[in-house]
């Protein structure tokens, strides 16, 4: 997902309006890794079902698909941000453990922008 090529897609906005957005996207992005960093504690952290170190590999993971988005768009796979952030954890190990808590995060944090966007 590419936040300038959404608006250019799904909103068809013309290229001057694009480029009044570009201070926005910070905020837009801001507030979904805010939003996804709530789910993350309400939701695994604080019922138990990851630690305070899962937390920090998972939020670190956001911070760089953050990153990533303002910067251009993501890369192939979002376990590659995990495994970036998680020395000795393998694809397997991902898989069974983190990759569901991951993808629906992703997918709160995708809707907020999403919502971000639609809204301005």
């Amino acid at each position: 997902m590419k936040i300038k090529e959404i608006k250019s897609t799904d909103f068809n906005l013309p290229i001057s309006f694009e480029q009044e957005w570009n201070f926005e996207i910070d905020s837009i992005v801001k507030k979904a890794f805010d939003v996804t960093l709530e789910k993350l504690n309400k939701s695994y952290l604080d019922k138990g079902k990851i630690t305070e170190d899962e937390k920090m590999f998972i939020r670190n993971a956001f911070e760089n698909i953050c990153e990533d988005l303002k910067n251009g768009g993501l890369q192939i796979g979002l376990h590659n941000y995990f495994l970036q952030n998680c020395e000795g954890l393998t694809l397997d190990e991902y898989n069974l453990k983190y990759q569901n808590i991951v993808e629906y995060l992703y997918k709160i944090f995708r809707n907020k922008i999403l919502h971000e966007l639609k809204s301005q």
